[in-house]
């Protein structure tokens, strides 16, 4: 089923102002570095990573909620270090839905660590 944007960016509205339910601080998850990307940019296609048919995905820690709602829950990504601007994330249900998955589905991902950002350095850049 195809929708217009329009119609896309009202259903994606809709859901960033929802509760979040099936996470809580101090859960752990994996999000799909896609998320970087947001809505305009093409950062993830630009890092020329070996695997084209496979989401990169990286291990990350729930740790508060963000706001008094639960719409909003703040996740760190430990691979990015502290120091980096990719560490801290501020997730939505919209975001939890599209990028974060509650286990690692290893058929259909790319697990990185700390090797992988050495052999692709250009994963750190902004």
């Amino acid at each position: 089923m195809q929708v217009s944007a329009k119609t896309a960016l009202h259903k994606i509205k809709q859901m960033q102002s929802l509760a979040i339910t099936d996470f809580q601080p101090g859960m752990d998850a994996f999000v799909n570095i896609r998320i970087y990307d947001g809505r305009t940019s093409m950062w993830f296609d630009s890092l020329k990573l070996p695997i084209k048919d496979k989401a990169y995905i990286t291990p990350i820690r729930f740790t508060k909620w963000y706001g008094s709602n639960h719409r909003v829950i703040e996740a760190v990504v430990p691979i990015f270090g502290r120091r980096h601007s990719k560490y801290t994330l501020y997730l939505t249900a919209y975001d939890l839905m599209a990028y974060v998955f509650a286990d690692e589905p290893y058929w259909t991902t790319v697990l990185l660590d700390k090797q992988d950002l050495i052999r692709n350095p250009q994963i750190l850049t902004s």
